[in-house]
């Protein structure tokens, strides 16, 4: 029988041995207490617990730790470890940027605090309320209100510190428990400019550094201190610049690349305001170089949000910074950089296992050298790209209104145009915080369908290049931040003629000018035969789709290919036969979690979904195109590092050289006619970029005349009964909302038919 006192040395040394990553140790105490599980109900309790440890700190799988940590919480009525399982489950949610979920279980334990350890409960988990706040505010989330809130449970914490001294024998656990409140304190004083409490509490923190000889924890202090002087102005610059380097030389003693990435580029933005730019710029080039040096390292780290957050900063600094000093060229590079950084931090962030090979792949930027030599003739790549993104809806649409934030960049919209001979930077009049709601859902089908929104956007987004355009025969479009929300085939210009036009150029989109150009290898050099496996399913819930299964059964017989269809299961025969197919056809309703990105999901069967997790996880695609016919199949998260993360990310990742998605939920009827014309003019030898292209235009002439033929092959009495008082010359489809919705997403390669 395993005694409490027992139990309690077992659970701490394992807490211990995985902050020293000794994960062999941890397995051995887990091996330990399962031999005394069977006699006791409780100890599997935790077990569990202790297993949620391990899949947050070795694993770095925090949807496995927040479902291990949420379950738990329904079985277990033991009070010391519903404590420990909240806090373990708020540290998933903080590592994921969810501020609100952490603090709400935070919250709960200063509730319920009690017994022996009670004190040190409630201190770490005001401290952990008030780190919430200061991170959640310096990341956009919150507005300046929460900092007073901040500062009162960091105060709280500070008045109990005596009694828990009593509960934690560890005299240098508590210095460093207090220490930590005092820096979250200076940290919110200086978000609220209140410099003399700033300086006051991080010096209270720098004493207890000396005092443990925490060289790291000196290097903060020292960097801290430098903020405070450097955010008074000018008279406390020089002040600024000798905290900055004592930071730097202690953080090169404890070679921490992180804290060194912050510094640097703490003391970039110093000479950046100094004016002495080349100063500036070689101290973000040092910071980035410290990014990169960590991409091999960023699963060890346990990066969040906030990570993701700081880093985007970093590169939109020294972005805007090359601009304004004339180093396009420099600027540019640095774009491609922070899209590859963004979007392999998020693969992280959301528990992907990242392979060596995977991420230098991600990580392979091409420079403008390269992609001119690679871009094919009359070709014109518009890379877009925005900085200042605040992720607050209070914050948003009023920029002179938006908080001081150290290092926050300044809200522009960026136009790059390429081609083999040219390249032009635009700095356009948009703010991306005009342009971003907190109802993505709505924002691309209503919102930037408005006719003058559409006029407006173009004369930013296009009008600047509207000579490169002209010499176009295919435009390859880079969106960034909350462009990724615009359907620019509908952009108008100012004789009213969409982007998508019969004389225009095709187009087609990509999430970076390096995935573009990039060639996926394959195992044997060649694709697949050219069929297709189609796949529907109506649904059976209100409201319940009509024709999904139909027009997958449209696309197999037209592809001459395969279908799966109805109630049963599919992911099964999915995982197994996928690799096979040249085209994927996916026609079903489909999910957006805004929440997690990678868990937005298609309801394949009565009993099945597939998330883009899943995707990512176990399907190996060889195919040139995944067609989702879903509602909302292309919306994806965006956060100020362009964490592009959704379904035309997962299969391109999988393996598919290009994604058809919709951006808005597109009536069924429209769809069908839509993805057929389009399957057909594949099967006639168009390439699928054109193919596109001739279906929207094809289904924006239709006729009401040529509809109702449509619609009766179809069998859709309902619509046909909706069209018969309009008049048949009528095109009830012209508005960009029944075909504008449909975005190609992928490489050039597949221009090839």
């Amino acid at each position: 029988m395993l005694d409490n006192t027992r139990l309690e040395t077992l659970v701490n040394h394992f807490k211990q041995a995985a902050n020293l990553e000794q994960f062999d140790r941890c397995n051995d105490i887990l091996r330990e207490l399962r031999t005394y599980a069977l006699d006791c109900s409780e100890l599997s309790l935790w077990i569990q617990y202790l297993e949620g440890i391990l899949a947050f700190e070795k694993h770095n799988d925090w949807a496995a730790a927040e479902n291990t940590f949420q379950s738990l919480l329904h079985f277990t009525f033991n009070p010391h470890l519903k404590t420990q399982t909240l806090y373990g489950l708020g540290r998933t949610h903080i590592i994921q940027g969810e501020w609100t979920n952490a603090i709400t279980l935070y919250q709960q334990i200063v509730a319920t605090a009690h017994g022996p350890q009670k004190h040190g409960d409630t201190f770490k988990a005001l401290r952990q309320i008030a780190i919430c706040l200061c991170k959640g505010y310096l990341h956009g989330d919150y507005n300046q209100e929460v900092l007073a809130i901040g500062i009162a449970h960091c105060q709280e914490a500070i008045a109990i510190c005596s009694l828990m001294a009593d509960e934690i024998q560890d005299p240098e656990s508590v210095a460093w428990l207090t220490g930590s409140v005092y820096s979250t304190l200076g940290t919110l004083y200086l978000y609220l400019q209140d410099w003399e409490r700033a300086i006051q509490y991080y010096r209270k923190e720098l004493r207890i550094c000396h005092e443990n000889k925490d060289i790291l924890g000196i290097a903060c202090c020292h960097n801290n201190m430098g903020e405070v002087n450097h955010l008074q102005g000018e008279a406390y610059w020089s002040t600024a610049q000798d905290f900055y380097k004592k930071a730097l030389i202690a953080v090169r003693q404890s070679e921490n690349q992180l804290e060194m990435m912050d510094i640097l580029a703490n003391l970039a933005s110093l000479y950046e305001q100094m004016e002495e730019y080349p100063l500036a710029i070689e101290y973000y080039v040092q910071s980035i170089q410290c990014i990169e040096a960590l991409r091999s390292k960023i699963l060890a780290i346990g990066i969040g949000a906030g990570f993701s957050t700081t880093v985007a900063n970093i590169y939109a600094n020294a972005i805007v910074l090359n601009l304004e000093f004339g180093d396009t060229t420099c600027a540019f590079n640095h774009m491609e950089q922070a899209r590859s950084r963004a979007f392999l931090d998020t693969l992280v962030a959301g528990s992907l296992d990242i392979s060596p090979d995977k991420e230098r792949r991600i990580s392979a930027v091409l420079t403008l050298e390269g992609i001119q030599a690679a871009l094919p003739e009359n070709t014109l790549v518009l890379a877009y790209f925005t900085t200042g993104l605040v992720q607050s809806p209070e914050g948003r649409g009023r920029a002179n209104q938006i908080p001081r934030r150290h290092r926050f960049p300044a809200s522009k919209v960026f136009l790059v145009g390429i081609t083999r001979e040219q390249f032009i930077v635009h700095t356009t009049n948009l703010s991306p915080n005009d342009l971003l709601s907190h109802r993505i859902d709505r924002l691309a089908s209503q919102y930037f369908l408005e006719p003058s929104i559409r006029a407006t956007l173009y004369e930013e987004l296009i009008s600047p290049v509207e000579g490169l355009l002209a010499e176009s025969k295919l435009v390859c479009l880079i969106p960034h931040g909350p462009l990724h929300y615009v359907p620019f085939q509908a952009l108008t210009s100012g004789e009213e003629q969409c982007l998508l036009s019969e004389n225009g150029p095709k187009i087609l989109y990509s999430p970076s000018v390096s995935t573009l150009l990039h060639e996926k290898p394959r195992s044997d050099g060649r694709l697949p035969s050219p069929s297709c496996l189609a796949v529907g399913y109506n649904g059976d819930t209100t409201p319940a789709l009509t024709f999904a299964e139909h027009e997958a059964a449209d696309v197999a017989r037209i592809m001459q290919g395969q279908v799966l269809v109805g109630a049963a299961p599919k992911k099964q025969a999915l995982e197994k036969r996928a690799e096979a197919y040249r085209f994927l056809h996916f026609s079903c309703h489909g999910t957006f979690n805004v929440r997690s990105p990678l868990d937005s999901m298609l309801q394949i069967s009565a009993t099945e979904t597939l998330t883009a997790r899943e995707v990512m996880q176990t399907l190996k695609l060889n195919c040139q195109l995944v067609t989702l016919s879903a509602c909302h199949s292309g919306l994806s998260a965006v956060r100020s590092g362009d964490e592009l993360s959704g379904f035309a990310q997962a299969f391109m990742q999988a393996g598919a050289e290009a994604v058809l998605v919709s951006l808005w939920q597109i009536p069924e009827h429209s769809t069908r006619i839509l993805i057929e014309r389009f399957y057909e003019e594949v099967c006639c030898g168009v390439d699928i970029v054109n193919a596109l292209k001739k279906a929207q235009l094809y289904l924006r002439h239709l006729t009401v005349r040529e509809i109702k033929m449509i619609l009766r092959r179809y069998s859709d009495a309902r619509y046909i009964s909706e069209l018969a008082s309009v008049n048949s010359t009528q095109k009830p489809f012209v508005a960009p909302y029944y075909w504008a919705g449909f975005t190609l997403i992928g490489r050039q390669s597949i221009l090839s038919p």
